[in-house]
């Protein structure tokens, strides 16, 4: 492989990397443009925001995985739970959200106790 071929892949190999940085930016994309990655955390939702998000300790995680059963977490035991980037929360809410700067006939939901616990 010559170096020209080289560069261009290495080139290729870091975008797909940075395409995955999630924007933890409070009330989303400082650019005011769609976020790329998949999941990530809001400090706010944003007005466009459309879909679930779990509400944990004053922050929005969203791309994670919502699940529901019976789980234990240090002596307590929780009817749900959210994966999120590699760690476990438990003790907030899964909630829907429609996109607020267009009329929405969809009501807002909210699932769980709202207790604060998260296993890290």
């Amino acid at each position: 492989m010559n170096t020209l071929q080289s560069l261009f892949l290495a080139s290729v190999a870091g975008l797909t990397i940075t395409s995955c940085v999630v924007s933890d930016y409070p009330g989303g994309d400082p650019r005011g443009g769609a976020i790329s990655s998949a999941f990530g955390v809001y400090d706010v939702l944003p007005d466009t925001y459309d879909g679930d998000a779990y509400y944990y300790q004053n922050r929005y995680y969203y791309g994670g995985r919502y699940e529901q059963g019976v789980f234990h977490d240090h002596g307590r035991q929780y009817n749900d739970r959210y994966y999120h980037a590699g760690q476990y929360y438990y003790g907030g809410r899964n909630e829907h959200h429609a996109n607020r700067s267009q009329p929405q006939s969809r009501q807002h939901d909210s699932r769980n106790d709202g207790r604060d616990h998260d296993h890290r």
